[in-house]
């Protein structure tokens, strides 16, 4: 009897900690929303990224926000900003932007923010 409540409940915390980890990039559990944001292009004075959101659900959303992380050569963090999708983003929808930022903005990483 204790062997099979210790697989049973050895089984349950390990499904419980390996759907945790099923978190894909950019997505904030709740909201539904997935983001993805490309390489910088350098130009002359700025760079410019391209963002896509993706709705993982049939609902409408308004009023999804994107948090942007630009990263320089070394790492350093160069800016962060606020980038909302006015928008209304479909049930199963896409919507892309391109944002800029500064020259010196390496890498960036993006993250959903909020929505409505």
């Amino acid at each position: 009897m204790k062997k099979t409540f210790f697989f049973v409940s050895t089984f349950f915390y390990l499904a419980l900690f390996f759907s945790s980890c099923n978190n894909p990039k950019g997505y904030v559990k709740g909201l539904g929303v997935t983001v993805s944001c490309g390489s910088p292009q350098n130009l002359l004075l700025t760079s410019t990224v391209n963002i896509t959101i993706q709705n993982q659900t049939s609902d409408p959303m308004n009023q999804v926000a994107i948090k942007i992380t630009a990263y320089g050569e070394d790492g350093e963090v160069v800016k962060e900003k606020i980038v909302t999708f006015d928008r209304t983003l479909a049930g199963y929808g896409t919507l892309s932007k391109i944002t800029t930022l500064p020259a010196k903005a390496k890498s960036c990483a993006c993250e959903v923010s909020s929505a409505q």
